[in-house]
């Protein structure tokens, strides 16, 4: 039987926790495309090699040397077969979710199931012409980790806290609660001193994470904590071309409410990664008590908008946009931009 040719395959695969729905596209040019085959399959070991003899029994029936998988970075639940796939020694491509919801809505996809995402997906990869995946390294692997654990346990010991000030205003409080959440306290804040030297003690292993992460120390506010949350949650950037990437990733991208002469609240979408809004949320507050360009950045927001939290929020992005730009660049904060107009600013900060 005569195998059917196709410049390109895309396979795209839609994560969830516990499941995927793959699928397999053909690009025969002329702008036709054709769905091969669509299934499902466990998010497991033995999933993934069912999913692998499946996609290989289908790309064995056609004629086709560019072949590439797609799959939507979520959270943690895409990691294990994405690795599956890279150690196959095949090109794996990882998209931010806003890059993949973009193409949807260009594409006018206006469902949304698992089987119509993953369909997507393949479409997606052989529309963009998309970057390689990369793994993790060990040291950003074990710094994510640390860095999560620490905040876990920063969330446990606020809620201990709050429940033993509960406790001694209330009537009568209990002694033996009291002794069991002081002892909690002390437990936890001593987890949290150690994950945090364990976090310290992690970045100077690597030596070259560890002179980039001083990159981003030098910005007034932003400590060690804040730059190895960051780094960890976005690879060292890894995946990111653009700041709007990278702040539509983090959730700061700006939702507008309007229609008609209507004129609704502006917003941020909140829709990313809450792990690196809540790290910035003190560094803003500390940045803005410096003389300079997030004080500046402040004051015209709050001008605007007659709110400070607008104002906070609009800091939060520029440090994060501020820190990507010197880690691509391998640089210091420059002190002397606080010496310049808002125009020289804005052209420096980009």
């Amino acid at each position: 039987m005569k195998k059917h040719s196709y410049i390109q395959m895309g396979l795209g695969m839609d994560i969830a926790k516990s499941d995927f729905s793959a699928c397999i596209m053909g690009f025969e040019g002329k702008k036709k495309y054709k769905v091969l085959a669509s299934s499902k399959f466990s998010n497991t070991p033995s999933g993934f090699e069912k999913y692998w003899s499946w996609s290989q029994k289908h790309l064995g029936k056609h004629d086709c040397e560019d072949i590439e998988y797609l799959m939507e970075a979520t959270g943690v639940y895409h990691e294990n077969l994405a690795w599956f796939l890279y150690d196959k020694s095949v090109k794996v491509v990882v998209a931010l979710p806003s890059q993949a919801k973009d193409f949807m809505k260009g594409e006018g996809i206006r469902s949304k199931t698992d089987k119509i995402d993953a369909q997507g997906l393949a479409k997606m990869v052989l529309v963009k012409d998309l970057r390689a995946w990369q793994p993790i390294s060990s040291s950003m692997q074990a710094l994510r980790s640390l860095t999560r654990h620490h905040e876990t346990i920063q969330k446990d010991l606020t809620q201990s806290r709050n429940r033993l000030h509960a406790l001694d205003y209330s009537h009568n409080p209990d002694k033996f609660v009291a002794k069991q959440l002081k002892a909690q306290i002390k437990f936890l804040e001593k987890q949290r001193d150690q994950t945090h030297d364990q976090i310290e003690a992690t970045v100077k292993e690597d030596e070259k994470l560890h002179e980039k992460i001083k990159h981003l120390t030098s910005i007034h506010g932003v400590g060690l904590l804040t730059a190895a949350v960051v780094v960890a949650e976005t690879n060292g950037f890894e995946l990111f071309t653009s700041e709007k990437q990278l702040t539509s990733y983090a959730g700061y991208d700006i939702v507008e409410n309007e229609s008609g002469t209507r004129k609704g609240k502006t917003k941020i979408s909140k829709q990313g990664n809450a792990h690196i809004r809540r790290i910035l949320c003190m560094p803003a507050f500390n940045a803005i008590n410096v003389e300079g360009v997030f004080l500046n950045l402040y004051n015209r927001v709050f001008e605007r908008t007659k709110e400070k939290m607008k104002g906070y929020t609009a800091v939060q992005r520029k440090l994060l946009c501020m820190m990507y730009t010197l880690w691509k660049k391998d640089e210091d904060f420059d002190y002397s931009i606080n010496n310049k107009t808002v125009e020289e600013q804005n052209a420096l900060l980009h």
